[in-house]
This record gives structure tokens, sequence and C-alpha cells, in this order.
């Protein structure tokens, strides 16, 4: 899991990737798989979410993956922008029964050692306030 906090130590954002095997057509989503990515409202719009995709797509190309998968609910519109802002694209409109799309995003190669992923994770940071 990966967390942002605060200057005081506080949680403002956080996701998970799922690293297990999973095979496209097995109901499951693929591995790896981006997912419960949130941001507290205050710190919303402020690159805190691209932050942590882009940590993530870091770590699973240190990982040898080349690809990442997440899902996103339909009604979620500023969410589908931004992964389509990151370069994700559709691969299932209607993923699950739950009204979610599977998308994903082919990696480039890994250019970045994995001491340096270690480094920026240990400083996302992001100032807060009430």
């Amino acid at each position: 899991m990966l967390v942002v906090e605060d200057e005081v130590g506080k949680v403002c954002g956080y996701c998970d990737i799922d690293g297990r095997e999973g095979a496209l057509n097995s109901g499951l989503p693929p591995r790896p798989y981006l997912s419960d990515l949130a941001v507290c409202s205050k710190m919303q719009r402020q690159g805190v979410a691209t932050k942590l995709v882009e940590s993530c797509e870091e770590i699973c190309r240190s990982w040898g993956h080349s690809y990442l998968y997440l899902k996103v609910d339909k009604g979620n519109r500023a969410a589908f922008e931004l992964y389509e802002k990151l370069g994700y694209t559709m691969l299932q409109p209607d993923f699950d029964e739950k009204n979610q799309m599977l998308l994903g995003k082919p990696l480039a190669k890994n250019t970045v050692s994995t001491e340096k992923i270690a480094n920026e994770a240990e400083v996302l940071t992001a100032p807060y306030s009430e």
C-alpha cells in the first residue's frame, strides 16, 4: 500500500497494488492491479492522485511488469478523466456487475532503480491545511 501523508503525518491519500497472478478473463481484475485510490477532499486536484498512480507504475516496472490495470466506476467522470490523462484506455466497458470499467496502460521499460522508488515513496508528502 502506498500512503501520502502531510507534513504532520496525517494521511491524505493512499492506494494499493495487487501483483498476484490473474487472468484477463477470470472474472477478477488482471494483475498487476491498482486499487483503492483515495485522496482526502481538501487535497484533491493538487496532484496527489497523479503522484500515487505514477508511483504504482514505477513499482510495477520494478517488478518486471509491462502493463497496469485498474477499475473505475462508470459514473466517476473525474477519476476516468484522470486515468485517461495518464494514458489509461478502456479495455472492457462492462467489466463486472458493479457497473465498473476495466482500464489498462502499457508501461514503458523500467528506467528507474528500486532504490530511487523507495526514496521517492518516503518523500510522498503534501501540504495539508484545515
